[in-house]
């Protein structure tokens, strides 16, 4: 076995399959290493192993049906490429296997070495694929996580997708959850309006935002506990026609202006004060 060489486990109750199947794959391009397993539980052993590439799952399995095995593996997190072998006229599984996440499927009465070969390929590509677009996704969750800001995307029409570690500290929240709200919680699907102060959500949801510029205003959000939160916000309309909201905390930039404003309005005070004595000091001078 070469770096090259692509592992395949055929799953299915028919010996001869195996043969006629190892057989086609030799005479390809490809360097294929063929397994066989025989049974449902076997099969599901060797997917949870994870030492093949690709899994090719003959749809009749005794007692289960491959369909059972492919949503076995689906629930228990394997990702690995897998294509479902049907019979002819069996159009109606094709569709379902597709469904319950196939990679792909194939007509065992058709099969040809080309043409098998082309699926296996096929579906580690798909696979790769889904992959990088998985990962990606994550990376730009994580970076969305762990910004500085706070940060709240919605759907079109207002329902939570994400709402980071930063805009849950400064709204009160533990968590985003997938499930039912709990106390300190929020759940994927809550509306937006749920996070706006009653004084301002005409303000925040129909602010005009657009995928040609950034809204940036000042709007009052609610806390879990209910209180108030004054912020900043800018908002805009991503290419995938979701809503992104940057918010910044402005309590504590407004609570330091006040006081730089009290600070002023002191020096002011002394200033006036200074000159009083100054005067009373100099008109004491001239009488003496």
């Amino acid at each position: 076995m070469t770096s090259n060489t692509i592992r395949v486990l055929l799953i299915d109750d028919d010996r001869n399959y195996f043969t006629l199947t190892s057989r086609m794959l030799a005479r390809t391009q490809q360097d294929f290493e063929v397994e066989w397993v025989d049974s449902y539980d076997a099969a599901l052993q060797k997917l949870r192993d994870g030492q093949h590439q690709v899994y090719l799952i003959d749809y009749h399995l005794g007692e289960r049906s491959g369909l059972d095995l492919l949503r076995a593996a689906v629930l228990e997190g394997i990702t690995a490429p897998m294509i479902v072998m049907t019979g002819q006229g069996e159009h109606d599984v094709d569709m379902q296997a597709i469904k319950a996440g196939a990679a792909d499927y194939v007509d065992k009465t058709e099969l040809k070495p080309a043409l098998l070969q082309r699926a296996i390929r096929y579906a580690l590509e798909r696979n790769r694929f889904i992959k990088a677009v998985y990962e990606g996704e994550e990376r730009y969750r994580n970076l969305l996580e762990e910004a500085s800001d706070g940060i709240i995307i919605t759907d079109s029409g207002g329902n939570l997708i994400l709402v980071n570690a930063r805009a849950r500290e400064m709204l009160g929240y533990s968590v985003l959850a997938s499930k039912e709200r709990q106390n300190g919680t929020l759940t994927v699907g809550a509306h937006m309006r749920d996070l706006i102060h009653a004084s301002d959500i005409g303000g925040m949801l129909d602010s005009g935002l657009t995928s040609d510029h950034v809204i940036l205003a000042e709007r009052t959000l609610r806390r879990a506990d209910g209180s108030s939160l004054e912020v900043e916000v800018s908002g805009r309309i991503t290419g995938d026609d979701r809503r992104q909201f940057i918010i910044r905390d402005v309590s504590q930039r407004r609570q330091m202006a006040a006081e730089r404003e009290k600070y002023i309005q002191q020096l002011t005070v002394l200033r006036q004060v200074d000159d009083e004595l100054s005067q009373m000091l100099n008109v004491e001078y001239v009488l003496s």
